[in-house]
């Protein structure tokens, strides 16, 4: 609370100021490039990361070109990224800023990331939680996936399939 003077009278003026805890969430090489590894990188008061083979990744392209699906590869192979590092914390309290590494896709992503919360996981997420904004190469997620992707920080390394078979139950409503 501030006590401030306007003229002769003596006004209260009560500030909230609220703290914000935040998960900062970067990727590494675009998923796209398949001849690179491709790491997402998230920071808080911890540090994880998960990754993606440039083999694995050429599976993943083969499987979206045979679903005819191929201009949402990398959008959704992300999304399911996304899920899969969210998954391993606990993300309740947070607010989740994600770097936008798809323009004009910022609501995609968010709804499929909430869709794959709703499908696969007994914890539901708020969408309003989640913020793709540009994170930067000074934050710490960009460090620790860039650092995971050249092989400096141990990382959970993910398979296509997993993938697959995610999207797959997505589509046929199984779990």
């Amino acid at each position: 609370m501030v006590i401030c003077q306007i003229g002769n009278k003596y006004s209260e003026k009560i500030y909230i100021i609220r703290l914000v805890m935040k998960i900062e969430i970067d990727q590494s090489n675009k998923i796209e490039q398949t001849n690179r590894i491709t790491s997402i990188g998230l920071s808080n008061d911890i540090e994880l990361s998960i990754s993606i083979k440039s083999t694995e990744k050429q599976k993943l392209e083969k499987y979206f070109r045979q679903t005819k699906q191929r201009k949402i590869f990398a959008v959704l192979s992300f999304c399911v990224l996304i899920y899969l590092i969210l998954d391993k914390i606990k993300f309740e309290k947070y607010e989740i800023y994600i770097d936008r590494e798809y323009p004009g896709y910022d609501q995609f992503v968010k709804k499929q990331v909430v869709a794959f919360f709703d499908r696969f996981s007994s914890r539901k997420i708020d969408i309003h939680k989640i913020h793709i904004t540009c994170i930067g190469k000074s934050s710490n997620a960009h460090r620790v996936a860039n650092f995971s992707a050249k092989g400096y920080y141990k990382t959970v390394k993910i398979v296509a399939n997993k993938i697959i078979t995610l999207l797959e139950n997505k589509k046929s409503g199984s779990t």
